[in-house]
């Protein structure tokens, strides 16, 4: 009995040690943000491929002195069946960045996002 008291006391140690460790890897001045991706509205090139699309992002972003600390893309975005320049295609670029920089993304037409 003793042996399986000191297996769960040992594995309520390890998660709060892990939680307690990812929360100390968690930016405080970090923002995520995100942009709508439309068909040819962009302000860089768009691709199908995300590791392109996502280089370019950063390319342009930096360009205009924005720090860029991590950027994905996802698909959960609003999808409109158009191909109009202006038509969202449904993929939703999220880039983390330092606060500071939260005015200057925002003039790329990108704003504050949860998750």
């Amino acid at each position: 009995m003793k042996t399986i008291q000191k297996i769960l006391f040992l594995c309520v140690v390890i998660i709060f040690t892990a939680f307690s460790c990812e929360k100390e890897n968690d930016d405080p001045d970090a923002i995520l943000t995100c942009y709508d991706e439309t068909e040819c509205n962009n302000p860089w090139h768009r691709t199908p491929y995300d590791t392109k699309t996502i280089s370019n992002v950063k390319d342009y972003l930096s360009s205009r002195d924005i720090d860029v600390l991590d950027i994905q893309i996802s698909n959960d975005g609003v999808y409109e069946s158009c191909r109009a320049c202006f038509c969202k295609t449904g993929r939703r670029i999220k880039v983390k960045i330092k606060s500071w920089d939260l005015e200057k993304i925002k003039e790329e037409n990108f704003y504050e996002c949860n998750k």
